[in-house]
């Protein structure tokens, strides 16, 4: 993400970015309030437009005064690509014009980790298993897909268990569970990570008695997405 400001309705800034054929890409710019600031995507060969992207309100009804405009496109080739930022407002929209601004030209897919995430604890006698509840609706995107989950134990009190058997469950679907003791949750690659889960945890050796507290540690795929509340009708 960078970001700049615009000083006068006329002015524009440029930028260059390298895109590689056949990927998505997600461009954006957000943050300018209700104005037509605008962003421009553009192929030049030997001095002619090739290919060109744009959420400029003139051209397209949908971004007109949007705080946040966006699309997606896949570069149709490899290279250097013109990135525009400018505006399609006047003296009569905005009388004090400077406006701020953040923008995004990057692959759509992401790759993003949650480290040491508190998930709660349970006091655990003998083989008793415990359950705990947690929510992540509100923690990572809606488009987050697992590519590797583990859930590391401490011990505040008691004595230390090397054996804690934990296993994963969202409502409706499978439960995923470690192996041995050991930290990481197989099986989970390719799984929603923003749902509301049920977590048991218990001694594998069924003879502590301890406190137990989980840190979840995540890796995740999502797909770059406009604030929520600023989708638009694309």
């Amino acid at each position: 993400m960078k970001s700049g400001t615009l000083n006068d309705p006329k002015e524009e800034h440029w930028y260059t970015v390298d895109l590689k054929a056949g990927t998505r890409y997600f461009v954006d710019i957000r943050n300018v309030g209700k104005t037509n600031c605008y962003i421009e995507l553009s192929y030049i060969l030997n001095g002619e437009t090739k290919y060109f992207y744009t959420t400029n309100p003139e051209r397209k009804e949908v971004y007109h005064l949007k705080p946040e405009k966006y699309l997606y496109m896949t570069a149709p080739v490899t290279g250097k690509y013109y990135i525009k930022i400018a505006s399609s407002d006047n003296w009569e929209y905005s009388p004090s014009f400077t406006k701020n601004y953040f923008f995004y030209v990057g692959p759509a897919k992401q790759t993003y980790s949650v480290s040491g995430y508190p998930i709660g604890g349970a006091s655990i006698f003998g083989s008793d298993k415990k359950s705990l509840s947690l929510d992540l609706f509100g923690v990572v995107p809606e488009s987050a897909t697992i590519v590797n989950l583990s859930i590391n134990d401490t011990f505040p009190q008691g004595s230390p268990c090397t054996d804690i058997e934990k296993s994963m469950r969202y409502f409706g679907g499978k439960t995923y569970s470690n192996i041995g003791g050991s930290s990481e949750i197989y099986g989970m690659s390719g799984v929603n990570l923003r749902q509301s889960w049920n977590i048991y945890v218990k001694c594998g050796q069924g003879g502590h008695i301890t406190q137990w507290i989980g840190r979840l540690n995540c890796k995740f795929n999502c797909t770059m997405a406009p604030y929520p509340g600023n989708e638009l009708n694309l």
